[in-house]
């Protein structure tokens, strides 16, 4: 085939990155992101990107970059220019008619056009090693070249090109419409993106229930807004049209969120029940919350992108477990395996996942090989893949409906619950499930588990049918779990726990989830130890919520701020806390200064001390409870 190589940049070593075109089927590859030719027509073209080490010797890496053709031969791509970035990235910039061109942590992951005959700008950045760091799309109903592109001193890229395009995405523009002619001129920002998954998402009535979905996005910025784009996808990685805030979207709006402020998209319950995932993509410093209401109410924090995880799962006694996935990677085969409290698999499956598909069921759902007992199983729940995805675990009992995030990775010698309850209030009784479970594959793990009633003291509870003083020592084997459940009898009585392990000396990676039970039901991952913290916060409409904190490090005040939608900060509080002491408190309980109104209230919650903590978010409606993690700031 033919080659034309049209533009080239040298990093700080000397090695250079050459960027260009070609029809040949056996390009030279080496630790290629994607390794085969896109075949069509003898006409159809890849874009190729290659580093050759800095003394000629090799090739560091060496990659097509390409969508299919059609039928008819279109799908051309051709990479136009190349930028190495401060740390040895390489920024390609070039043109493509493919509607399949690989994207990555894109700002834009579609086709601007319905013609497959029209082109559109694609942006990828490859790190020094080739793997990508993302790629994108960018352009609009028409024709969009890009023909130049730099890299700024903080990662951003700065690309030029031109459009016939009246739909290219604006933001932040000079000139804001097309301004006729064959062509106009065009320049784009791409900082330095950010990704957000939530791999469950609901909308829609099922029987007599209605189920609808709030995304909560705050900006951690303190002065720069942020720009996102939110798509939300259905079980086959098609896009979900849904009504956000009681406007119609075809399963993609872009949002500014202001610097500290938050921005809230809310579905309206009606029509079927459809599920799916949901894919953030901002630049700037955002994180997020989805709530959903209906079965109950329960909320997670953002999931992270991984190729394996590890989850606590359970059945009987009117409890189901089991997880929702969300392909992010190349289509895919994941590899589940079902371990006993003891820690021996008991069974085997494997779920295909679609490239940006979506999957949610319970592991009674799943083909097992061999067949377990799920009658009253309690164990855990792994899996991998060899391609990336986002997984979240699922949790359904009369009537309700709970999620909690999977572990992904291991914990520190010591990690932190900043709420716990026990017992009786009203008619209504709750009870906790301490679930400790084991990452290692060979070791067991040994911990101390200390309860902590609100002003420090031990607290005394039924753990399992045995009472406890305040402290308790487990064992959980390798890959196992170990299970402790309190009572729900006496007077309701609420507190923190630490749980102390002893993987320096035992090797164990342990880990944990706490469930409760009563107020409906809810779940949290171990919180950690921090000094600083925001997280969304609403109020009215049925839901109030408030924050739980556990003293860790010395006596201390943790300083509140309470900042509205738009990111103006409209109150402060002070919490005293003391050294293993626990105060749980809604927003209408702490004294605010001023007083806000928070009859209809969203916005965020910033907390800061001077010494360790741990916090969580709770959240209360009529006959609803449900936690959800802070998000740790520096």
């Amino acid at each position: 085939g033919d080659e034309l190589a049209l533009d080239v940049d040298v990093d700080a070593t000397g090695a250079a990155c050459v960027a260009g075109v070609t029809t040949s089927v056996n390009f030279p590859i080496a630790n290629a992101f994607q390794s085969v030719f896109h075949t069509g027509t003898k006409f159809h073209t890849d874009a190729f990107v290659t580093k050759v080490k800095s003394d000629g010797s090799g090739l560091d890496y060496s990659t097509y970059l390409g969508g299919s053709p059609t039928e008819k031969g279109y799908g051309d791509d051709i990479a136009l220019a190349v930028a190495v970035g401060p740390a040895g990235d390489a920024y390609v910039a070039g043109a493509t008619s493919g509607t399949d061109f690989p994207t990555v942590r894109a700002p834009q992951p579609f086709f601007g056009s319905a013609a497959r005959t029209k082109t559109d700008v694609f942006v990828t950045r490859l790190s020094s090693s080739g793997s990508v760091e993302y790629s994108t799309y960018l352009g609009g109903e028409n024709e969009d070249w890009a023909y130049d592109i730099a890299v700024g001193p903080d990662g951003s890229a700065y690309v030029t090109g031109d459009t016939k395009s009246v739909s290219l995405p604006i933001v932040h523009p000079l000139s804001s419409a097309f301004r006729g002619g064959l062509h106009d001129a065009f320049v784009a920002r791409l900082a330095d993106t950010k990704e957000l998954f939530f791999a469950q998402f609901g909308n829609g009535a099922e029987g007599d229930a209605s189920v609808s979905s709030t995304i909560l996005l705050y900006n951690l910025n303190p002065t720069r807004s942020a720009h996102a784009g939110v798509e939300i996808l259905g079980d086959e990685g098609d896009r979900l049209e849904v009504n956000l805030n009681g406007v119609q979207y075809p399963g993609f709006v872009e949002i500014d969120v202001p610097a500290n402020g938050l921005m809230s998209l809310e579905t309206d319950g009606q029509g079927p029940l459809r599920t799916g995932s949901v894919r953030i993509v901002s630049d700037g410093e955002v994180s997020g919350t989805t709530l959903f209401r209906g079965f109950g109410t329960a909320g997670v924090q953002a999931n992270s992108r991984t190729r394996k995880f590890t989850v606590p799962v359970f059945t009987g006694s009117g409890l189901n477990s089991g997880v929702a996935l969300m392909g992010l990677g190349q289509a895919q085969s994941l590899q589940l395996e079902l371990r006993n409290e003891a820690g021996t698999v008991v069974g085997r499956a494997v779920k295909p996942l679609a490239a940006k598909g979506h999957w949610a069921g319970f592991i009674t759902e799943l083909v097992w090989d061999p067949v377990p007992d799920l009658t009253a199983f309690t164990g855990t729940l792994s899996g991998s893949g060899a391609s990336d995805f986002a997984a979240v675990a699922i949790l359904s009992g009369a009537g309700v409906f709970a999620t909690l995030p999977v572990k992904i990775s291991e914990e520190p010698d010591s990690f932190y619950f900043a709420q716990f309850g026990n017992g009786a209030a009203g008619g209504a009784t709750l009870s906790s499930d301490i679930a400790l479970f084991n990452l290692s594959p060979t070791r067991a793990a040994n911990a101390r588990i200390y309860l902590a009633a609100d002003d420090g003291s031990p607290l005394k509870v039924d753990l399992d049918g045995s009472e406890v003083q305040g402290e308790k020592q487990v064992a959980v084997p390798p890959r196992g779990i170990k299970l402790l459940r309190t009572d729900g009898k006496g007077e309701l009585r609420t507190g923190a726990i630490r749980v102390v392990s002893d993987r320096a000396v035992s090797g164990g990676q342990l880990s944990g989830v706490i469930l409760f039970r009563g107020f409906g039901m809810a779940g949290v991952l171990a919180n950690e130890s921090l000094r600083k913290f925001r997280a969304p916060v609403v109020s009215g409409a049925g839901i109030d919520s408030g924050i739980a904190l556990q003293g860790i490090g010395g006596d201390q005040v943790v300083v509140l701020e309470l900042r509205n939608p738009a990111g103006s900060l409209v109150a402060t509080a002070e919490v005293p806390l003391k050294s293993g002491t626990h105060s749980a408190k809604m927003l209408g309980e702490l004294t605010w200064n001023p007083p806000p109104d928070l009859s209809g209230f969203s916005g965020t919650m910033t907390g800061a001390g001077a010494q360790d903590f741990a916090a969580a978010v709770i959240l209360v409606t009529r006959d609803d409870f449900a936690t959800l993690p802070v998000t740790r700031l520096p």
